[in-house]
């Protein structure tokens, strides 16, 4: 895991790589650039810890003066640094990293900088990501993305990392279009061919051969090569000219394809890849196959079989390896071979489907969470646009008002000063008419001081509705097994209806075989509504969860598992 952080999570700090120059300190070094967003980028920048074994305590010494400038962006970087470093000291989620992120993000609230609020959600969100925490991941990098739409891009410190790690993230839940379109970006604001530079440009053209566009993907393979050639990048080199040989392949050019695919295993066994050389391999075993050269396809298998590991990763590789030696040995007529290998392949594939499974049921809540966070962010945005329209109508109300009461005094003294010059005998006139006059104005203030106290009254009861909401969201749900989860996040969103009950049985089969013919011979009587309480129940749902999904009362759930031990105790006692 600490390897897949180091190329995930970049912890940057250049000035850690070498001694300080001429005695200065590394944060004296910082000081001298001159803006807050050079500051800023360099901070955020340089992988130091591929480098160096500094802990997080002596890097939060170097720092120190960083850590509360008067200048935010450094304050901001700092904590930002702080909070990867302790993830690697951790190699896992953290209550320090945590401390230090939320800082991060107090800084951008605070300095309302939404540029800081997309990085500390990227950031965070990758931290997550790296240990595969996609519940807690996900909202950090739906709020980047909606974020992002309201800026350039091209403003956002060290953009072309932060973009590169929300279409990492972006790719891995399965969002290809959104992946493609933030790695686009990301190569966009490359200003050096480096390895990153490799990397990004790479990632495009997989995503176009994904989608079988052999062009496209040609046209980025091969400037991804020439950047890898430029900078003497073996490693890449290969890398890159493996997926051209897949390309090659799907064009039926397989003497192409395998001369890049043994270029590829070549540099992979090389440079101690094990993992790469182990695909290529198998993709060599594959061409071998269907041009039935099953001798060199036999070696290519054996030699990736020494390199898979027992781990979920390997699992589609292991499957497509015993398929290949099944049917070549049925094609060799090697019978005793062939019942040993439908054995073995017949284990991995259901395997293999029961991790499909799980990973499409993972692909469905993550995109549901997508969508309830879109949702919940437009209602937000809604009523920020309403409270703001009934603002502006509340202080244009109160602005008429006003111009209204000074007029009406405008008028009440210009009719009490021509009144004054009157006559004598129409003084007791215009007495009363100032009299009528104060009455007037006396009543206008006290509608005035109503209306207020009733604006006063409903922005309260506003702001007590809005504080509720908020604390209902920031409750967490009891942890849980993935599946668990998942399965509880489903149910809990949608009443379960006939149709949805169908799919669930035959996931819920699958993971439990057998469950519900054993139920049915225990219970020749029991109906599909009970079945489907006594599945639930057996989850060990709560009686809560059990009325949400079946749309029946808490009372309902019961008095309904009340009748159904009654009806088990029955069936005991008749036997």
């Amino acid at each position: 895991m600490r390897i897949i952080l180091n190329h995930l999570i970049l912890i940057p700090l250049f000035f850690c790589l070498a001694m300080p120059l001429h005695g200065q300190t590394p944060a004296q070094q910082i000081l001298q650039l001159k803006s807050s967003k050079a500051q800023l980028d360099t901070l955020l920048n340089v992988n130091w810890l591929k480098t160096t074994k500094r802990d997080t305590s002596s890097l939060a010494k170097d720092l120190s003066t960083l850590s509360k400038h008067t200048n935010p962006a450094l304050s901001f970087g700092y904590h930002l640094l702080m909070a990867d470093a302790a993830s690697v000291n951790y190699d896992r989620i953290n209550p320090r990293s945590d401390l230090y992120f939320q800082k991060a993000e107090d800084i951008a609230q605070a300095q309302n900088n939404i540029l800081w609020k997309i990085v500390v959600a990227i950031r965070k969100g990758t931290y997550y990501f790296t240990y595969r925490d996609i519940q807690h991941a996900l909202p950090h990098f739906l709020l980047a993305d909606r974020l992002l739409a309201d800026v350039s891009i091209q403003d956002l410190p060290n953009a072309a990392t932060h973009l590169q790690y929300i279409a990492n993230f972006y790719g891995y839940i399965g969002d290809s279009k959104k992946a493609l379109n933030y790695y686009k970006h990301s190569a966009n604001l490359l200003r050096e061919t480096n390895r990153k530079a490799v990397d990004i440009t790479n990632s495009i053209g997989v995503y176009y051969l994904r989608d079988s566009n052999i062009n496209a993907a040609n046209a980025y393979f091969d400037k991804a090569l020439s950047m890898a050639q430029a900078i003497r990048d073996t490693v890449w080199i290969g890398i890159v000219k493996g997926y051209i040989a897949k390309n090659y392949l799907l064009q039926k050019d397989t003497t192409k394809a395998l001369e890049l695919f043994k270029i590829n295993a070549d540099y992979s066994l090389k440079y101690q890849d094990f993992t790469g050389a182990m695909s290529v391999l198998m993709d060599m075993a594959q061409v071998y196959y269907q041009q039935r050269n099953f001798t060199e396809a036999e070696k290519c298998i054996l030699q990736a079989q020494v390199l898979m590991e027992a781990k979920p990763f390997y699992l589609p590789y292991k499957t497509a390896m015993y398929k290949m030696l099944l049917e070549m040995a049925l094609l060799k007529g090697n019978t005793a071979s062939a019942v040993e290998y439908l054995k073995k392949y017949m284990v991995f594939n259901d395997s293999l489907s029961l991790q499909k499974d799980a990973e499409r049921l993972q692909q469905i809540t993550w995109k549901w969470e997508a969508e309830r966070y879109d949702t919940a962010f437009k209602m937000a945005e809604d009523k920020r646009k309403k409270d703001r329209i009934l603002d502006l109508s509340i202080g244009l109300i109160l602005m008429l008002i006003f111009l209204l009461f000074i007029l009406i005094i405008s008028r009440s003294r210009q009719k009490i000063k021509i009144k004054s010059i009157k006559m004598e005998k129409e003084r007791l006139n215009l007495i009363i008419e100032k009299q009528q006059v104060d009455k007037e104005l006396s009543m206008a203030k006290k509608t005035m001081e109503d209306f207020i106290t009733r604006i006063n009254n409903h922005q309260n009861l506003i702001q007590n509705l809005q504080n509720k909401l908020v604390k209902a969201k920031s409750q967490d749900q009891d942890n849980v097994t993935q599946l668990e989860l998942s399965l509880n996040q489903m149910l809990e969103s949608h009443i379960m209806t006939d149709e949805r009950w169908l799919r669930f049985k035959s996931i819920f089969e699958k993971l439990h075989p057998g469950f519900f013919s054993e139920q049915r011979k225990l219970y020749p009587n029991i109906s599909e509504s009970n079945l489907r309480l006594l599945t639930l129940n057996f989850l060990g749902l709560s009686n809560q969860s059990i009325s949400h999904l079946l749309g029946i009362s808490l009372d309902g759930v019961k008095k309904a598992k009340q009748r159904l031990r009654k009806k088990i105790v029955e069936t005991h006692q008749s036997e």
